[in-house]
């Protein structure tokens, strides 16, 4: 049987080197952080894929149709802008849809704790775009309409709703558009995915999801 004092050294030592351990682990962890601080270049990946859009891809399709992703081989990530840019992501980036592209961005892969019942567009991992780069265009199939930003015919006492009126006299309503294309009479030519409205009371015609504007 070990003496008393020899357990007591042994207890000792074993607590020193735990503890040592734990110092040593917290000091390699702030080390790494101050590198990284200093170095922001090591969270800056590139990365190759296709711009998909939510509704196009699983399982994106079920919570989040409407955003952006970059489809690199078995992952996706979201796109957003940097800090410094105030368009979504879903305009500045709608013209590289279906297209084979190269991203250099910032990544966020730390998504929140998110459960089947409660998933959203925040639970995806995400990248802040600093640069794109077109390999292989898409052939886009959309429709191009060309008119001008109207006032939609006022029912009285309703103000002035702007949408786009296309050359034939159509109203479409227009999504995914930078806020600085749309004010009254600025004629442009738009490109997207044009899903038709029926029997609308207000007169619109249609609901384009844009994605390029010439």
């Amino acid at each position: 049987m070990p003496s008393k004092s020899l357990k007591v050294i042994l207890f000792s030592s074993f607590f020193l080197v735990f503890f040592a351990t734990l110092y040593l682990g917290y000091l390699y962890q702030r080390e790494k952080k101050n590198r990284q601080d200093e170095n922001p270049i090591e969270n800056t990946i590139s990365l190759t894929g296709v711009i998909k859009k939510g509704k196009d891809i699983a399982p994106q399709s079920s919570y989040c149709p409407n955003q952006l992703y970059i489809v690199a081989g078995d992952k996706s990530y979201q796109l957003r802008t940097p800090d410094n840019l105030e368009v979504a992501a879903t305009a500045e980036y709608a013209k590289y849809r279906d297209s084979k592209v190269k991203i250099t961005a910032h990544l966020q892969d730390t998504v929140p704790n998110c459960t089947n019942t409660t998933k959203d567009c925040s639970c995806d991992p995400f990248i802040l775009v600093e640069n794109i780069e077109t390999l292989e265009s898409a052939d886009l199939s959309y429709p191009s309409l060309s008119g001008k930003i109207s006032c939609l015919p006022p029912i009285e006492g309703a103000e002035c709703t702007l949408v786009f009126e296309s050359d034939d006299g159509k109203f479409y309503i227009l999504k995914n558009i930078p806020d600085d294309k749309i004010f009254l009479d600025n004629k442009l030519t738009v490109i997207g995915e044009l899903t038709p409205i029926a029997n609308d009371n207000d007169g619109i015609s249609g609901l384009i999801d844009v994605i390029e504007v010439r």
